[in-house]
């Protein structure tokens, strides 16, 4: 038998009306929530229902980039990805345009390349 293990799910409600998406995020019981999320997990893993001892829901509204035409090129843009005095670095997905958690871990690993390679540079 296998070990029980966590899964995290999110759901975007970034579609339509943002106003009444919210309210519903809220609005919404827990038994409401974990119905709609057990429907769509089964879509891709048929019988998870049966394998699942607990859901708990957590609510995070959060707002999150929508770029528009010319955002990847905006000189503005490409200002807030510079480090400050090569001390201060930014590595957030909103900074690319694409809010999601593989785009924030890239950031993380570019910045993180960044930092080490400009600290070696500086002890030469």
């Amino acid at each position: 038998m296998q070990s029980p293990f966590v899964i995290t799910y999110y759901h975007s409600l970034g579609d339509g009306d943002l106003n009444g998406n919210r309210k519903q995020l809220y609005q919404w019981t827990d038994q409401q929530w974990k119905e709609f999320i057990m429907e769509d997990l089964e879509k891709a893993h048929y019988g998870i229902e049966n394998e699942v001892i607990s859901i708990e829901i957590f609510r995070h509204g959060h707002g999150m980039i929508s770029p528009v035409s010319g955002f990847l090129s905006d000189e503005a843009r490409i200002e807030l990805t510079k480090p400050i005095a090569d001390k201060v670095y930014f590595a957030h997905s909103d900074l690319s345009g694409i809010s999601i958690f593989e785009e924030a871990f890239y950031q993380g690993i570019t910045i993180t390349d960044q930092v080490l390679a400009d600290l070696g540079q500086k002890e030469a």
